[in-house]
């Protein structure tokens, strides 16, 4: 809710000033590995907000080596360049940042967009884009889309959304730490992408979004980062609960380490919450105890509704077996710190990340 106030307040600014992003250009810049079952939909949707509209744009996507129809899918929209990506050799890079350096040393633009292959844009994104290039005081302006989940799998991913955004929101109140930033949707300029080094700096970092915040923090420069469905929305993992634990693995504790202690421990206790009313809510089931267990179960249920609202569209069966969406989060957190402290490696899109 209050990403939205600041993006309703952000509108109001450039509406007083009259500024409508059609002077500057914009270069749409796309990291793709085997993404064709769902390229086509972010091109589209980038094709119907802005050819015509008195924009001046490209758009770059940078095929990551994919064994897949990525590169002909891209490459059938007129408006579309596709650029091959070359490996590095360091074992250790970030496929991600390597294609976006890639990315990046074609474009042309004054204003940069980076967006996730799984993305599909929204009409609001214009005037996100008109944020940071009408000097509002936005640097890098981060844009966590809202997750349409497809299906009772994808569901699980939830829990996962519900605290990542939160904490992220929460911790970046604080002016004394880095800010978080989500990935699936960045928009800076040209000039401070490259005075922070761009994604060439943060090749080895394994989270990228949050290496990237962390360099325009260190430079002094402004992050903003808002959740709203109608700039974007992806659907995550779609290739169901495998690629889900494979991805949040990667992620969650290189994101849970950037966090403010005031943000973690609202992240966990959130979690903490959860699983002490669902163990009360089994307790009272089998001690027989079936009108307060329905009470605790109804008011628990609502809970998990609500955020799940906030966040994206989830399945209504995972929102009711709310206690094994949140028996795999922890499931998959623990996983996460066991494989960090043996040194393990985890893979990404059949990377080693």
């Amino acid at each position: 809710m209050a990403s939205a106030l600041i993006l309703r307040r952000l509108e109001d600014q450039i509406e007083r000033k009259s500024f409508f992003v059609t002077e500057k250009s914009i270069s749409f810049m796309i990291p793709a590995r085997n993404e064709a079952a769902s390229i086509s939909n972010l091109l589209t949707s980038i094709e119907r907000n802005f050819i015509g509209r008195g924009f001046e744009f490209e758009v770059i996507v940078a095929d990551d080596n994919s064994t897949d129809d990525t590169a002909a899918i891209a490459d059938s929209f007129a408006f579309v360049k596709v650029i091959g990506v070359v490996d590095r050799s360091e074992s250790t890079f970030n496929g991600k940042s390597n294609a976006l350096v890639a990315a990046s040393n074609s474009a042309t633009g004054d204003i940069f967009v980076f967006l996730d292959a799984d993305v599909v844009v929204g009409p609001k994104l214009q005037r996100s884009i008109s944020a940071v290039a009408g000097g509002f005081g936005y640097d890098l302006l981060s844009i966590q889309p809202f997750h349409r989940a497809v299906g009772f799998r994808e569901g699980f991913a939830v829990v996962f959304n519900v605290v990542s955004i939160f904490s992220a929101l929460l911790s970046n109140l604080s002016h004394a730490r880095p800010k978080l930033a989500f990935g699936p949707v960045l928009i800076t300029t040209r000039d401070k992408y490259l005075a922070v080094g761009g994604h060439l700096g943060i090749l080895n970092d394994v989270v990228d979004d949050v290496a990237l915040a962390r360099r325009y923090f260190e430079e002094g420069l402004k992050v903003l980062t808002i959740t709203d469905k109608e700039v974007a929305t992806f659907r995550m993992y779609p290739l169901g609960f495998g690629q889900l634990i494979e991805g949040f693995t990667k992620n969650i504790v290189a994101g849970a380490s950037s966090l403010s202690i005031f943000a973690a421990l609202i992240g966990f206790g959130y979690v903490f919450a959860f699983l002490t009313l669902d163990v009360s809510l089994f307790r009272d089931l089998f001690d027989q105890k079936i009108i307060s267990g329905l009470i605790i179960y109804t008011v628990s249920t609502c809970l998990v509704a609500f955020g799940a609202r906030m966040v994206g569209r989830f399945s209504w069966t995972v929102q009711l077996l709310h206690p094994l969406a949140f028996f795999v989060f922890v499931l998959v957190f623990f996983r996460a710190l066991i494989r960090r402290a043996l040194s393990l490696p985890n893979t990404w899109k059949g990377r080693e990340v």
